[in-house]
């Protein structure tokens, strides 16, 4: 009699027995589905199971034994297959479904409860379900320029604060047109300085990419040092020079010994980092005048004068550049 129930305990509860003497394992697109390198899952107690993974993509189930025939364990519910965040979901041992990471998911715990038939997982962001946040609209380049030039409208920029406050001048007159790469734009570089040092003595501008002031984020200079300029002969009427990113260094413009003040088109050339500069007028005219004649005046010095008095000036109009004396 006892005999009898030990062999019928023994086919009754034999798979039970077995069942939670197994090793499981995870499989999935992550390793191929391949058997002999499935993950052993580290056992707990009480037929619970569990395993970390730094990152987990795509498909994947349990297997036990590193043996299909010992059984698997998948998703009871195909509607609850994809993982969707933190929580626990029912596990099936016949015709269970993969489980799938919808994206890569990094620093997830898996926990098996053989017995119970469940699975949790933890360790995920808490807004799975979210749709992701598209990359923000790339920023249109613009660039500016600084220093002691006056634009086509006659406004002068005398190293006007490249700062958000001033944003409207420069858009209006001191921006640079283009798109991509290159961009252009025509200004009067205004005279030489007089009973200063060669490079002082210089008109000096640089440019910027933002308004966000004189900080070197938004700078592209001749140099990295700030207060120094790069004297760029014009003597031929053209020339190029190369731009340092981040760069406060100036650049200034000379014929001989000096600058007269001429138009120049000016063209930055941001994906070979180069500026080139360009004289389209016909230089300096000696022309004898009265002080009432509209245009933006200067004296020798290189500096603007409001109201000219007697004296040698020189006078800015449109692309016009002439030498006057009053």
């Amino acid at each position: 009699m006892i005999k009898r129930f030990l062999l019928l305990f023994s086919i009754v509860f034999g798979s039970i027995i077995e069942t939670n003497a197994k090793d499981w394992f995870l499989i999935g697109e992550f390793n191929g589905w391949y058997l002999e390198t499935s993950l052993k899952i580290k056992e707990l107690a009480d037929g619970r199971f569990r395993i970390t993974m730094p990152s987990l993509e795509g498909e994947f189930k349990f297997v036990a034994d590193q043996d299909w025939n010992s059984g698997s364990l998948g998703a009871a519910d195909f509607q609850n297959s994809t993982i969707t965040g933190n929580g626990i979901v029912d596990l099936s041992s016949e015709y269970g479904d993969n489980f799938v990471a919808p994206k890569a998911l990094e620093n997830v715990t898996i926990t098996l409860d053989v017995e119970a038939l469940k699975v949790e997982f933890s360790g995920l962001p808490n807004n799975m379900n979210e749709e992701p946040i598209p990359d923000p609209e790339p920023q249109e380049k613009k660039v500016y320029i600084c220093g002691d030039v006056i634009c086509a409208e006659g406004v002068e920029n005398n190293f006007l604060p490249p700062t958000q406050k001033n944003k409207d001048t420069y858009d209006k007159y001191f921006r640079l047109s283009g798109s991509e790469d290159i961009y252009k734009g025509t200004y009067f570089i205004t005279p030489s300085k007089e009973n200063m040092d060669f490079r002082d003595s210089l008109p000096q501008f640089r440019f910027f990419t933002d308004l966000l002031g004189w900080v070197d984020t938004a700078s592209l200079g001749s140099a990295v040092l700030d207060f120094y300029c790069e004297p760029i002969d014009m003597t031929g009427g053209e020339a190029v020079s190369g731009i340092v990113e981040k760069g406060l260094g100036n650049w200034g413009l000379y014929i001989g010994d000096s600058w007269s003040g001429h138009w120049v088109d000016i063209t930055v050339d941001l994906g070979l980092m180069t500026v080139s500069f360009k004289i389209t007028d016909s230089g300096v005219e000696d022309i004898e005048q009265s002080s009432e004649d509209k245009g933006v005046w200067f004296n020798m010095q290189g500096l603007k004068v409001d109201k000219p008095t007697k004296g040698l000036y020189f006078k800015v109009k449109g692309h016009n550049v002439k030498k006057v004396m009053l």
